[in-house]
């Protein structure tokens, strides 16, 4: 499906009509000089001369089955009754839980790719004649300036679908074709916060706990741009919200209103940024401070003094580890005996894609020395054909309580200090419990450079 998506041009599947497609049972895919590829279900005899006449070149089929034909001709012809086509594209999009739609100007046409559990899937096609006036539209309601192509944009519409009003947010930018779009899903009320719903390891969610029920100090979330840290944080808050305390957060922006916490948006149109928001936070009274991101020396600074003061925080970093966050905040000229004394808790983490239920396939193999049954990838229509649907969290939490806070004195020398070593364990896990494959599983451990902590090597398969 999706390699025919690829070869699929537009303008050579326009020469037929709608109605001739859907009577022949064709998808023109692509032509050249001598030869027109076809895509065929059923019956090809009478198609290939009627082809033959319109296209003036020899005709190539491909057979395909009924279901690849039905999706192939939905994508040509999107049922959008009553609807624009971008809010048939997005209603699509959340079925299958996409957080991201990226329209992308190539060869003529517009690729309209999905961010599906991680990975980007071309989901359609679509004129540049269509995806202009869309664009157009969603600046419209975004108050985005429609008149200007030269320059990035941002914005934030909101979008009807089956599912009621939801939140997008709205980047252009301009290429040398034109002008790409990318709108971010917010899926406001499907996510169900608990940090029950995180499903830690039992030990990892011992110290969680731990590092909740301490009254003061700063835990640091780390971890790439898309690897669950805001859902994290958000779990971490709602485990708290009911009881007598005070909550504020500071973001950029709310990805998700949460009753009973006091949420501030940042502003950098009127200079309004995280260290502004904190400063005025702390006259507010405040029991628990959440900092969307430590960007800079004063907001790094101002977070390990409201730490210490008395107030407990919560906040996140692009770094790789907890370890990492220990050297970027000393980076931000933040005095190391400052660290060790507010610091409370790290969680280090990513997300890893979980096999899809409904086509996983189970087989025998030798796995740490012993014979186990596990799983692997197959593809249906569920998981888009990717075998992969939904994801897991894979991470590295670490309560810093007195005893820890005198090893990090040695964290310079010792490797394993605020490491991610535990992230073998979860991925180990979830091997044997048959949510990831044998390669994924490996990919991970490869990918995140995990080998360092195992001296023979063993958690490489």
């Amino acid at each position: 499906m999706k390699e025919f998506l690829k070869k699929l041009d537009l303008e050579c599947a326009s020469k037929v009509s709608k109605e001739k497609i859907n009577e022949l049972k064709i998808i023109p895919l692509y032509e050249e000089e001598n030869f027109v590829y076809v895509l065929n279900y059923g019956t090809k005899e009478n198609n290939k001369k009627y082809l033959e006449f319109l296209y003036g070149k020899d005709i190539i089929f491909k057979e395909i089955q009924k279901e690849e034909f039905k999706r192939l001709y939905s994508c040509l012809y999107p049922d959008i009754k009553d609807i624009t086509l971008e809010e048939s594209i997005i209603n699509e999009c959340i079925k299958i839980n996409v957080s991201d739609i990226h329209f992308e100007i190539f060869d003529g046409a517009v690729n309209v790719r999905a961010r599906i559990d991680g990975y980007l899937s071309l989901i359609r096609k679509i004129k540049i004649s269509d995806y202009n006036q869309i664009l157009s539209r969603i600046k419209l309601k975004g108050n985005m300036d429609i008149a200007e192509k030269r320059r990035p944009q941002d914005g934030k519409v909101t979008i009807n679908t089956q599912d009621g009003n939801i939140d997008c947010r709205i980047s252009t930018i301009p290429t040398l074709n034109g002008e790409k779009m990318v709108i971010r899903i917010l899926y406001k009320e499907k996510l169900d916060y608990k940090i029950e719903n995180l499903k830690l390891l039992d030990s990892q969610f011992k110290d969680l706990k731990k590092i909740i029920n301490v009254k003061n100090g700063i835990t640091i979330i780390s971890g790439p741009t898309g690897s669950g840290k805001t859902t994290t944080l958000y779990s971490i808050l709602s485990s708290i919200k009911d009881k007598d305390i005070n909550i504020t957060t500071i973001e950029d922006p709310i990805e998700c209103e949460i009753s009973g916490i006091n949420q501030m948006n940042v502003n950098s149109k009127i200079n309004f940024d995280f260290a502004e928001g904190l400063k005025y936070t702390l006259r507010q009274d405040p029991d628990v401070i959440m900092v969307g991101e430590i960007r800079d020396e004063e907001t790094a600074k101002m977070a390990i003094r409201s730490a210490i003061t008395g107030h407990k925080v919560y906040s996140t970093i692009h770094t790789k580890s907890g370890r990492e966050v220990f050297f970027r905040l000393e980076d931000m000229k933040v005095k190391s005996y400052l660290i060790k004394d507010s610091l409370v808790g790290t969680i280090s983490q990513r997300l890893i894609g979980k096999l899809c239920d409904s086509c996983k396939e189970k087989y025998k193999t030798k796995l740490f020395g012993v014979e186990r049954e596990i799983y692997r990838e197959k593809g249906c229509r569920e998981c888009n054909f990717t075998g992969i649907k939904g994801r897991r969290l894979v991470c590295a939490i670490h309560y810093i309580g007195e005893d820890m806070k005198g090893y990090l004195k040695n964290i310079n020398n010792n490797l394993e200090i605020l490491s991610n070593k535990q992230m073998i364990d979860v991925c180990k896990k979830l091997l044997l419990e048959g949510d990831i494959s044998i390669n994924q599983y490996n990919r991970f451990i490869e990918g995140e450079e995990l080998l360092k902590y195992e001296d023979d090597k063993e958690a490489f398969i």
